[in-house]
């Protein structure tokens, strides 16, 4: 039985960057610790077992990957390891990738990185999607010539990509307002904050959040969708404006990066002893924020497993002729509060 590296890392009872840590032999682990999982990886012959399905034929194949660049923020510098450790396990095959970065704050960026690989040799694409006048079009003129996209992280579910890879959106934002609800005593004014209501990740998130609160927190009013585009002085001025705006606002889910210009800005504001606070991601200064008690929760991803998922997916469908199993692979969603953040964390 072939296993996965999150499947020892189950079973070991520990991340799965601390089992990346002993397969690759790299410091930060404990001794005991490292002892428990090269056991587990002899037991279940994971290096053998994590050697690649034979393609039907190995050929170069080029991958066009289309994304938020890793020095963005964490989160994608997390996606971009991902990829690079699954593209490693298949580098026999000849399967390799291009990577393309767009401007978070630009969506003809993207437009024209889409236009310009209309034109080239590629033989599949991944993107995280923006909805944009002439993107959809894009996509579906490489479908047409038989050039599989998957979309990730942020979908385009009206195109004819071949499936989406990342979190259930909407369930996110219901856990999110969950939580709200629950540090608000079920009655107060909340804001929310996303890259763009154009990128479905917050969209999603978004609308799940406000379903929830209608259904079992109707007291709860959300005041602002702040859209700060993922740009630190954004964040920072929007929060700021808007708690001048809202002197009661009662809470801040904030559904993106940059949760250290937002804990800057309440703090100059006067506002960090009263504000309840909810975070995406376990990014080191998001951790931080936590232990500090600046942030009550945060919502914690995969995106290295994102990352994996979309080479794996690409590979199998290009040499093994595999479709996914579904039109929608999704992705875990972590809840993590001061008490159970080094759960997360590595060692």
């Amino acid at each position: 039985m072939k296993v996965t590296m999150q499947q020892i890392a189950d079973i070991a009872g520990v991340t799965r960057a601390t089992v990346d840590k002993v397969v690759h032999n790299r410091p930060g682990v404990r001794p005991a610790t490292r002892e428990h999982i090269q056991k587990i990886l002899t037991e279940y012959n994971y290096l053998a077992a994590g050697a690649v399905s034979s393609p039907r034929e190995t050929r170069p194949r080029k991958l066009a990957i289309v994304s938020l660049s890793p020095s963005y923020d964490y989160y994608f510098q997390e996606v971009r390891e991902g990829m690079e450790e699954q593209l490693r396990l298949y580098q026999t095959s000849g399967l390799a990738a291009d990577y393309y970065y767009y401007d978070s704050a630009d969506p003809e960026s993207l437009l024209s990185t889409l236009s310009y690989l209309e034109k080239e040799p590629i033989d599949a694409l991944a993107v995280r999607g923006i909805n944009y006048p002439g993107i959809h079009q894009c996509i579906r003129s490489l479908t047409k010539r038989d050039i599989p996209v998957i979309t990730f992280d942020s979908d385009l579910p009206e195109t004819d990509r071949l499936c989406f890879i990342g979190e259930d959106l909407a369930r996110t934002g219901r856990i999110a307002a969950s939580l709200m609800g629950k540090l608000l005593n079920g009655e107060g004014k909340t804001a929310l904050i996303g890259t763009s209501l154009n990128t479905n990740s917050t969209s999603g998130r978004f609308e799940g959040f406000l379903s929830l609160l209608s259904e079992e927190y109707p007291k709860i009013q959300v005041v602002e969708k702040l859209e700060t585009l993922g740009q630190h002085s954004i964040t920072y001025a929007k929060v700021r404006e808007t708690l001048r705006k809202h002197p009661d606002l009662g809470g801040i889910w904030n559904a993106v990066s940059c949760s250290e210009d937002m804990i800057q800005a309440i703090s100059d504001a006067g506002r960090q002893k009263d504000l309840k606070i909810i975070a995406m991601t376990f990014s080191p200064s998001v951790v931080q924020l936590i232990r500090q008690n600046r942030i009550d929760f945060t919502l914690g991803l995969a995106p290295k497993r994102i990352g994996e998922l979309v080479i794996q997916t690409v590979y199998e469908y290009l040499y093994l002729g595999k479709k996914p199993d579904a039109a929608h692979i999704k992705t875990p969603v972590h809840v993590a509060l001061k008490e159970n953040i080094d759960l997360f964390c590595e060692d």
